[in-house]
């Protein structure tokens, strides 16, 4: 079963800068508005992109010079990070 990841961005800049470059890079995402069960300040984005995209996802990332603070997969009607 696929599931979806969530990137949590430490801005709404970050995060479309991110959403931005995942695009440029061939990877289906969108930027969200983070579930609050996982962000740790109230209100704030992150970016959704594909369980089997994460791991290529995230070395675009660093090539861009963006590194986001956590990512969560949400399983079994709960999110549970997963390790960066």
């Amino acid at each position: 079963m696929n599931h979806d990841v969530l990137i949590v961005a430490r801005s709404i800049t970050q995060a479309q800068r991110m959403q931005k470059a995942l695009t440029q890079g061939g990877y289906w995402s969108r930027m969200i508005r983070g579930p609050r069960e996982i962000m740790d300040f109230g209100c704030g984005y992150a970016v959704q992109l594909r369980e089997e995209d994460l791991v290529p996802a995230l070395e675009t990332l660093k090539r861009q010079g963006l590194y986001p603070g956590r990512a969560y997969m949400r399983r079994r009607g709960h999110y549970e990070e997963v390790m960066l």
